[in-house]
């Protein structure tokens, strides 16, 4: 993987936080339509309003998704998107909500999410 410059300007301080976590698609592009199924995604870093994770799957500016972690979870929106490598996306999201843990976390749509089992 390429080398992150940690010198450019931000709004606020940023902390680089290494774990994995679960990412399900909350609102989608018209254009692009997501299943309802998650996919498992690696954290960056993150600071008091926004965070960046890699992702297998390409994301697009505009699209809201549903970040879950071992002790919290969040709501945010996709403002950038890079791609390193097929299978490689670099992913910069702005914060919405802050969530604690509950089961709220795993309602999509509506209705629990399957986790695919394999």
């Amino acid at each position: 993987m390429a080398p992150v410059n940690y010198c450019d300007q931000r709004q606020a301080q940023r902390r680089i936080v290494r774990t994995c976590g679960l990412l399900y698609f909350e609102k989608a592009l018209p254009s692009f339509p997501r299943a309802f199924h998650p996919v498992g995604i690696f954290t960056r870093d993150f600071s008091k309003n926004a965070c960046g994770i890699l992702s297998p799957v390409e994301l697009f500016p505009e699209e809201e998704v549903r970040l879950i972690l071992p002790t919290f979870w969040l709501q945010l929106r996709v403002v950038r998107a890079y791609r390193h490598q097929a299978k490689c996306f670099e992913i910069g999201l702005r914060l919405l909500h802050r969530n604690s843990p509950c089961r709220d976390a795993f309602v999509v749509g509506g209705r629990f999410a399957e986790v695919e089992k394999g």
